[in-house]
Formats: C-alpha cells, structure tokens, sequence
C-alpha cells in the first residue's frame, strides 16, 4: 500500500484508476515484453478516450449551457456529469506522460491536484447519478405533487451539494496523497500513515459503500418503483384511461427515463468491475502475474472509458440532444438549418434503432 506496497502482491488500489499499481513492480519471469506492450498501449488507448471524451462533452457542456430550451432540470445533471467527466479527462495527459515515461514528472502540487481529480469524479458521478435517478422518481411516480419542487434552481442546489459531498468524501486523497521513490522512479501515489494496510483497507471499503454501494442501492429502489408506475400506467391506457394530453407528458417523461437509466447503466456496467477487483484483491491479496496486471488495467480502462459514452447515449437516445448539436454544427460551419432538413432527416433514421423517443424536452 502506497509507498509500502509489496511487490509479490497486487497492492489495494484506490477508487479512480491505476495510481497505486505499476507495471514496474512485476517479479514475473518474462514480463519485460508485457509491461511494453502495457507501455505503449495504455497511453495510446487513454488518449482516444481522452480525444472522444473531450470533444463530446464539451459539446454537451456548450449545448446545455448555451441554448436556452436545452435548460431543462434533467439536463441540469446531465451538465453537471459532463462537467465531472471533463475533469477526469482533463487529467489524463498526466496519466499518459506517467505511463511512458515510468516516472512523475510534474511535481508534488500536480499529484495531489491530478490524483484528487482522478477521484472525485467516481463520487460525483455516482452521486449526480442517483440524484438524476431521485429526480426521475418524482417526475414520474409524483408527477403532479413534485411540479412544485422540480426546479431548475433546486436542480444546481443540488448539484453543487454534490460536489461538496463528492470534495469531502475524497479528502483522503488530498491529504495523504505525495510522491515516493522505488526503484530509481518516482510515483505520485497514496501514502498512508501506519498502519498503511488498515488505513488502506478502510479507505477502499468506504469508497466502495459511498461510490457503488449506497448509490447503486437508491437507482435500483427509483427504478423498481418507476417501472412498477409504467406497467401502472400502461394498463390503464389499454383500458382507455389515460387522456390524450397526460398520454403526451407520460410519453415523454418515459424517453427522459430511458435516456437517464441508459446512463446509470453504462456507468455502473464500467465501473463495477473496478470496485469488486478491489474487493477481491482486498479479500484474497491476489499475487502479481501478467494475468492479474492485464486484468487490473482492463477494468481501469473501462472505468476511464465510461466518461467518453455519456455524449453518445445523449445523442443517440435524446432526439433533442441530437436536434440541439446539429443546430451547434451548422452556427459554426455557417451552414442554413433551414436547408438541412433532409440531412437531419437521415441523421433521425440513422439513429432511429438507437431511440425510438419522441419528444424529450423537459
């Protein structure tokens, strides 16, 4: 565990990507050809989630940000996890440098602010994604009683809640987080005090119950009791209940629910896997081989590949989102909407196997 950490075993990893893990520390037989393979792959791989990351993102963020019926209290957290994975992307350039060079280069400050970075978008993320789920529940199962609640102005109150919730459940990080030496390199990695392996330990557990846990446990209950509202409702409509204009609002509300569970589960589907290698590796202390290296940075890599999917989930469920960026496309290449009718048209079709949505803007 960070400075400590031994080279037989895989160390306890923190919860945002592969810091306390080098591919130096391998006593394998036959592992140089391996580890540069790793070495070139990993910085390769990063920046293309980095570049696709970042492009698609960013549009979210200007989009949302810009367009004034893109303002809606759903879109709201969805600029705020655009935000939270902009930061994690912003950080991995230092990841790639680290990886080719074998060493950190940018000093103690970088660490502690790249590190921190690195983590506290799991928290805000997972956090904004329960709120999201929170937020679905009442549009849907109280459509009419949480009208009056549902505000724009309610939605960043809570956002920025988020983010001082996700700031301080990191701490840790910012606190004991330093550079050691090992072997001739130099690491940014977390340093506890002794005992390192208990304080370790309890940071990974904790992590795991605040970051997967806990929200992972509130989504699921939002969806059982929003599902069960849809299958309410659907066999009202076969009876002939439902009005013309509530059948409108209950369609729309559904393309909203699909596109935010879409994202729950793109996230947890890439991140799981991370926190129970953790789990594992705290439980049976699993030894170092080329197997377990390559299986570690797989998981981190799906973990850091989930802050690129989130752009084209928006764009290929949220016939909005797609209206919204290709409006954007056309003001910066000066081209007339209004004479592009048949090729938002085929863009529609092409998508049409992604969503089969309506109207989503709320």
């Amino acid at each position: 565990m960070g400075a400590s950490g031994p080279h037989t075993t895989l160390p306890a990893v923190t919860t945002g990507g592969p810091w306390n893990f080098s591919t130096t520390n391998s006593t394998t037989p036959g592992g140089d050809v391996p580890d540069k393979v790793l070495h070139i792959l990993l910085p390769v791989l990063y920046s293309i989630i980095c570049c696709i990351g970042l492009t698609g993102n960013t549009i979210v963020i200007y989009v949302v940000a810009r367009m004034s019926r893109a303002r809606t209290v759903a879109n709201s957290y969805i600029l705020n996890l655009a935000i939270a994975d902009e930061l994690l992307l912003l950080s991995m350039p230092f990841i790639c440098v680290m990886y080719v060079t074998l060493d950190w280069p940018f000093g103690p400050v970088m660490c502690k602010l790249v590190l921190t970075a690195d983590t506290v978008n799991q928290f805000a993320s997972a956090f904004c994604l329960t709120a999201m789920s929170i937020d679905r529940y009442q549009a849907v199962v109280h459509p009419m009683t949480s009208r009056g609640y549902r505000t724009i102005r309610r939605a960043v109150l809570i956002n920025v809640a988020i983010w001082i919730l996700a700031l301080v459940v990191v701490s840790p990080s910012l606190v004991f987080t330093g550079l050691h030496e090992s072997e001739g390199n130099v690491y940014c990695n977390m340093l506890w005090p002794e005992p390192a392996e208990a304080w370790g330990v309890a940071f990974i557990a904790y992590s795991s119950l605040l970051g997967c846990a806990v929200p992972l446990t509130i989504i699921t209950v939002c969806a059982v009791f929003i599902v069960r509202s849809f299958r309410r409702h659907r066999h009202s409509k076969r009876r002939g209940q439902a009005r013309d204009s509530r059948q409108i609002f209950r369609n729309r509300e559904r393309t909203i629910t699909r596109v935010v569970f879409a994202v729950v589960v793109t996230f947890f589907v890439c991140v799981l896997p991370f926190y129970i290698f953790n789990i594992v590796n705290l439980v049976s202390t699993m030894p170092i081989s080329q197997h377990n290296k390559w299986l570690f940075h797989f998981v981190a890599s799906m973990s850091y590949g989930n802050s690129c999917l989130n752009p084209l989930i928006y764009i290929g469920l949220n016939s909005h989102c797609r209206k919204n960026v290709w409006e954007l496309c056309c003001s910066w290449t000066g081209l007339d909407t209004s004479r592009s009718t048949g090729l938002v048209q085929v863009t529609s079709i092409r998508l049409s196997s992604l969503s089969r949505a309506q109207s989503d803007r709320r």
